[in-house]
């Protein structure tokens, strides 16, 4: 009888292995979206500013918007594709997007700050 206890056990530890290395692959597939769907959306933007001849304001605006979302659907596939619900991805997605362009805005801000300094 224990040793039926001890298969059932790390066959346990076996699934949650594979759990781990299917959340990391899950990660690095919806990161990897998100990036692509950015830099597509702020391609786009820029593309369709200079087309209707917005100034630089408008044209920034307009990449980092379609950016956002861009990078925001396209980060959501992976995890709706891997039977996340909605609500749920919804919100890592948008907290994930969040932080990213939060962070990348801090990064431009403390570059132009020291390229002023030098």
């Amino acid at each position: 009888m224990e040793h039926q206890h001890d298969a059932h056990h790390d066959h346990g530890h076996h699934h949650h292995d594979h759990e781990s290395v299917n959340n990391a692959k899950l990660a690095a597939s919806a990161t990897f979206h998100c990036l692509m769907g950015c830099g597509l959306g702020e391609v786009i933007g820029m593309v369709l500013a200079t087309m209707i001849g917005l100034g630089n304001v408008q044209s920034i605006t307009l990449a980092v918007i379609l950016g956002f979302v861009f990078g925001f659907f396209l980060g959501l596939r992976p995890l709706l594709k891997a039977n996340i619900p909605f609500s749920h991805a919804f919100k890592q997605v948008l907290v994930v997007e969040g932080l990213s362009i939060a962070v990348r805005r801090l990064l431009r801000c403390w570059q132009k700050s020291t390229l002023q300094v030098s």
